[in-house]
């Protein structure tokens, strides 16, 4: 799955059904639109698309004098798929921050052990992107590169860095936590 916003929407129905006004008042809330490319217009049409999959169903719920609304629910195959979505970003491509961003607002739906796992196996993984990135960085400027032409290593190196600190970061607050809740779905006080 290739679409972050059928990710959220899977990760947020995996926590509780909702219906698509409900979801873009969450995402409004975590004020996704600023690091995701994720939008209310994106959200309708994801849905569909879920629903043509198997991944989600609706069910039409009429309240008083409210107008009807869709409750979506996600399915076993949603299920299946979204968290099989949520290990990959956690893992896969170190480089990819918003896949890696939006799973960690997901990562209660694991085992707090698997978590701790799959944390360590990314700090592994930045780590050795970093050393070959600083090892080739060394090799250019042995060859007198000009520092201006390595300023991408150098951003990389940084990013690696900084990355490396996150992760390290979250493996330490995952292991102290003493809750293991969703909260993204729950009203805000």
């Amino acid at each position: 799955m290739k679409s972050k916003t059928a990710f959220v929407l899977l990760g947020l129905l995996k926590e509780k059904p909702l219906n698509p006004y409900e979801i873009v008042k969450i995402l409004d809330r975590l004020n996704i639109s600023q690091w995701s490319p994720i939008s209310a217009s994106s959200v309708y049409m994801t849905i569909r698309t879920l629903e043509k999959k198997g991944y989600i169903t609706g069910k039409k719920e009429k309240n008083s004098a409210m107008p009807e609304k869709t409750i979506y629910s996600i399915t076993p195959a949603g299920k299946s798929i979204f968290l099989k979505v949520l290990k990959q970003n956690m893992l896969e491509d170190v480089t990819n921050i918003t896949s890696f961003n939006l799973s960690t607002l997901f990562i209660c739906h694991l085992e707090r052990l698997e978590v701790i796992h799959i944390l360590k196996e990314r700090a592994v993984r930045i780590k050795e992107n970093d050393d070959a990135t600083e090892r080739a960085y060394n090799e250019y400027r042995k060859q007198s590169v000009p520092e201006y032409l390595l300023i991408s290593l150098k951003h990389n190196m940084t990013f690696y860095k900084a990355e490396l600190i996150t992760v390290e970061l979250m493996i330490e607050e995952v292991e102290k936590a003493t809750e293991w809740n969703h909260y993204l779905t729950t009203e805000s006080s």
